[in-house]
This record gives structure tokens, sequence and C-alpha cells, in this order.
């Protein structure tokens, strides 16, 4: 997990299509000094990863990633130049036990990524 680590929730508002979540990233965690040194970007794997998790926060499940669309990793995301960013969660379609997300992690008018997830409830027993 990232959360409370890598990157902290600053807040959150329920919008009317969605949510959206105020984020602060940690420029001192130690994935930055391997990605890379004096040039911090956050990896793409990590963009995703940080959408999951807050996806997981704002339904209050825990979840596995189904199935990944439309990734597009639109500028690099440097946590010294822009340590809080906005992600925006504009739908969330819950069928048949799975759950849709289209998220965007932005700062104004700057896109780093959107990425379209699907998303499965993870069981007590482990995977469904």
């Amino acid at each position: 997990m990232l959360k409370e680590n890598f990157f902290s929730i600053e807040e959150r508002t329920q919008t009317e299509k969605g949510w959206e979540y105020s984020i602060a990233l940690n420029a001192s965690h130690p994935i930055y000094q391997a990605h890379f040194p004096q040039n911090p970007v956050t990896p793409g794997v990590c963009l995703v990863q940080m959408m999951k998790e807050i996806a997981e926060d704002c339904c209050s499940k825990s979840f596995f990633i189904c199935s990944l669309k439309n990734v597009k990793f639109l500028q690099i995301l440097n946590p010294i130049e822009n340590r809080e960013v906005l992600v925006k969660f504009n739908s969330l379609v819950n069928e048949a036990g799975r759950y849709a997300f289209s998220a965007v992690i932005c700062k104004d008018q700057l896109v780093f990524s959107k990425v379209n997830l699907q998303l499965a409830e993870i069981s007590e027993g482990g995977n469904d």
C-alpha cells in the first residue's frame, strides 16, 4: 500500500459526478531515490496503484484490479514541483459486483494521467 507513506489524502470532496481527492506526494519516499535521484518522477505503476487505493477509500472496500483501459501518462509528475495534486473520479458504476472508475490526476489545467479502471471487491477469503 502506498497510502500514508508514498502519498496522503489531504481532502475529500463529493461532486455531482463523483469524488475529488486532494493528495500530497512524499518526495522523500525511497521510490523517488531510485526513480530518479535529483529528478524524481512518479512511476506510472504508482499512479495506477494510487488511483486504486483512493477508490478503496471512496467506497470503503478492498479491491483488486480487473482491467485498465485508456491508460494515459500525459505529463511527468515530479513530487517536488507538484507536491499536491487532485485525483478526480468522474464516474462510479457498480455492475455485477464490479466497479468502474474514470480517474484523472491533475493540478489546475495540467493533466498528468487518465485511466479507466475496472475493480472487483476482494472477499474475506481472497480474490473472487
